[in-house]
């Protein structure tokens, strides 16, 4: 989830090393799962199953947390058939009538969304508590990211990304970017499931999986609730539909950011380096999606600003101008730099001579004689559903390793896609439409979709 602070403006980081307030969470795994000390003011909202919030969702499992909101699967109790739904509740810190999702909701008030893959809200309300005043979203039920859809077929994962791109062209024709464009914030929809009963959706999403909280002091005990819970997700194949969600970064066109939210590995480096940031970044970060999301694999990798720049000049050749002496500033100026300094016109991570020499490394022991087909088409190891296994939260128990390969006669086009979306030059990329027309994925048509 994006988030915009944390609690008394500290990050999670800088909360763990204050003396604590409750004793270790031990038994759930910590990837799904809430730190407990962000139960105190400014914080998370204690919320137990079986409760019901702003009177009306009474809450059944948890779908999700990060640093910033719990999200929990509801049931109406306004409906008189059990209608589904998810809503996540903002730290109370992050709540304010200017949040993100607020704020798009209005640029794009009126406007019909029907067809546009653009998931907002459907409601919003305020609920106060222990650790302060918190917002609240209704959203409807999703599946995981499509980075789970290479279980799916080829035909399946084109559908889907079409339908990504769709959803961007949607945004920017309405002068507004996303600005955290990734598999992580593009979900499938749940398939129709008609009406299912409590009963029901406890044998599809399985047990609740708890444990106490136990408060250090007595006087913290109303802050936090009795139990956390182990965020699930509902266990059925995805729909061919996508929703995109989490517009905590959205900017207009008009209105650019001096610095960008995404992690860097998504990011072209316009934007990367506050150079340029606009619709470029959400067309490049759709490009590693594809890449990803067909076959797990990521164009670009980052850890800080020197492996950034590296990974650049090694798939791409050396940063030009303006580029260059833009980064290499930035990394001499970063604390704890020792970066020399390099001549003008020479790479920023490396020599000329050494650079070359790395490109080349990158085709070693490889099947193709360019990095865009070895990036489509090389082998890699890759998790997959055992057949009639759903469970995705527990996707290392449930699925086995197999190794994945796109096949040989897709290789060149997929690199084809990629070689014309990855350039410095903003002005030679394809643009949306040239996505959305180019041959790999005018193919899905003649391809398998259902699954």
């Amino acid at each position: 989830m994006s988030g915009h602070g944390a609690p008394d403006g500290k990050t999670p980081a800088e909360q763990s090393l204050e003396e604590p307030k409750y004793e270790p969470i031990i038994t759930l795994k910590r990837q799904f799962v809430e730190s407990v000390e962000q139960y105190e003011p400014g914080g998370f909202h204690p919320i137990n199953l079986g409760d019901t919030i702003g009177g009306r969702y009474e809450v059944f499992e948890k779908l999700g947390c990060g640093g910033y909101a719990t999200v929990w699967l509801c049931a109406d109790k306004t409906e008189k058939e059990t209608k589904w739904c998810a809503v996540k509740v903002m730290a109370s810190a992050q709540s304010s009538e200017e949040f993100p999702e607020l704020r798009i909701t209005r640029l794009l008030d009126g406007v019909d969304l029907s067809g546009s893959h653009i998931q907002l809200p459907s409601d919003h309300f305020w609920i106060e508590g222990p650790n302060g005043r918190h917002l609240c979203f209704v959203l409807p039920v999703l599946c995981p990211s499509i980075a789970e859809a290479i279980d799916e077929s080829v035909g399946f994962q084109k559908e889907v990304l079409c339908q990504a791109a769709e959803g961007l062209q949607f945004l920017h024709r309405r002068g507004i970017c996303h600005g955290d464009f990734r598999p992580a914030n593009i979900l499938p929809q749940l398939p129709d499931l008609g009406v299912v009963t409590k009963e029901f959706m406890r044998e599809i999403i399985g047990e609740s999986k708890t444990e106490a909280v136990r408060p250090l002091k007595q006087s913290d005990a109303h802050r936090a609730p009795k139990q956390l819970v182990q965020a699930d997700q509902i266990k059925v194949r995805p729909s061919d539909q996508i929703a995109i969600i989490d517009f905590g970064v959205h900017f207009k066109v008009s209105e650019s950011p001096e610095a960008t939210q995404i992690p860097a590995h998504y990011a072209p480096p316009e934007a990367w380096l506050g150079i340029e940031i606009g619709p470029s970044l959400d067309i490049w970060s759709l490009a590693c999606t594809i890449l990803e999301v067909r076959t797990q694999g990521q164009m670009f990798f980052s850890r800080e600003d020197l492996a950034m720049a590296e990974s650049y000049e090694i798939r791409l050749g050396a940063l030009p101008e303006p580029y260059n002496p833009v980064c290499k500033k930035r990394i001499q100026e970063s604390p704890g730099s020792t970066m020399e300094v390099t001549e003008e016109g020479e790479p920023v991570s490396c020599s000329t001579e050494d650079l070359a020499e790395a490109m080349d490394e990158e085709l070693e022991d490889e099947d193709y004689d360019e990095i865009f087909k070895v990036m489509a088409g090389k082998e890699r190891k890759v998790w997959r559903y055992r057949r009639n296994s759903l469970d995705v939260r527990d996707r290392r128990q449930e699925q086995e390793r197999v190794a994945y390969k796109v096949p040989e006669d897709e290789v060149p086009v997929l690199a084809d896609l990629l070689r014309r979306s990855f350039r410095y030059e903003i002005s030679e990329r394809l643009d949306l439409d040239g996505i959305l027309n180019h041959e790999w994925l005018v193919q899905r048509a003649t391809e398998e979709a259902s699954h």
